[in-house]
């Protein structure tokens, strides 16, 4: 494998930071954008350079030299909806536009599973940023994720996994029976790893989920069960989360509960991940048994 330099963004999210903590020691020279100097990443392997997407004059220098880039960078929950265009779509374009200026060749582009056209405007933003990928001069992969867990964080799986270690209620949007195939963040690392590793991987669409495709009723039975607690599982009606949702968006745009989410989480999403298993070597953990091993 001949030595890559290679530029990630989105390196402050959890998937960034256990990428960054995978590459290290490797065959890899490593630069990662970051916001801001608080931030940046604490280890000598890693040239951390700080500066923001949408305005990319300010860290252009970074790409002189660079192999592939690796884009993990997205706005994933706002009631400001210009947000997502302006830096998953946007922001990805210009990216792309440096790419071209500096002669990177590869660009890693990493997407979500909820690529549907009525999944709402985050869905929407990464299909545009899907083309702008798609019709570069760069050898391009997109990689689509599944409902992530195991970040520690306030969103998605993690707060349910929050929700039932801490309170006697656990809420469910609707009848809970729209589909999801957590997969857990480690398998999603691992994975980005195998794809910078395949050098001459190019024009692939791969599905990165679970093994599994639940209802949102079977995720929350099997987390209960795993953890070996009774809950009381209360079912918001969707008009009532879209209320909920429009008081939040008026007090603040990061809300806990943003209305975007709705239409993302309803819509039908592909379930294959067969080509990322034959190509890359995908095999997901189920999510009892991360729970199990990890303390989860």
């Amino acid at each position: 494998m001949s030595r890559q330099t290679v530029f990630i963004t989105g390196v402050a999210g959890k998937i960034g930071s256990l990428l960054l903590d995978s590459l290290c020691g490797k065959e890899y020279l490593i630069r990662a954008l970051f916001q801001d100097e608080a931030s940046a990443y604490k280890n000598q392997e890693i040239q951390s350079i700080v500066g923001d997407l949408l305005e990319p004059e300010n860290f252009a220098f970074a790409l002189q030299g660079v192999t592939t880039v690796i884009h993990l960078a997205g706005i994933t929950h706002t009631n400001d909806i210009r947000r997502y265009y302006r830096v998953n779509s946007y922001g990805t374009l210009q990216l792309l536009k440096l790419c071209k200026r500096y002669g990177v060749k590869r660009f890693i582009f990493i997407s979500t599973r909820a690529i549907c056209q009525d999944g709402g405007h985050y869905s929407r933003s990464k299909r545009i940023a899907e083309k702008y990928v798609q019709e570069s001069d760069l050898k391009w992969v997109v990689l689509r994720l599944g409902e992530v867990y195991g970040t520690k964080g306030t969103k998605g799986i993690d707060a349910v996994l929050h929700y039932v270690d801490r309170f006697p209620v656990v809420p469910i949007i609707g009848n809970g029976q729209y589909s999801v195939m957590p997969l857990y963040v480690a398998d999603a690392v691992l994975s980005i790893a195998k794809v910078l590793e395949k050098e001459d991987l190019h024009g692939r669409i791969y599905t990165l989920a679970g093994p599994e495709v639940l209802t949102y009723n079977e995720l929350i039975d099997k987390i209960l069960a795993v953890k070996k607690v009774r809950k009381i599982k209360l079912h918001i009606p969707f008009i009532a989360t879209k209320i909920l949702a429009g008081i939040s968006a008026l007090i603040t745009k990061d809300a806990f509960l943003v209305k975007d989410q709705l239409p993302r989480l309803c819509c039908k999403k592909s379930n294959d991940i067969s080509l990322a298993i034959a190509e890359l070597g995908f095999a997901p953990a189920k999510i009892e048994d991360v729970m199990r091993l990890q303390s989860l």
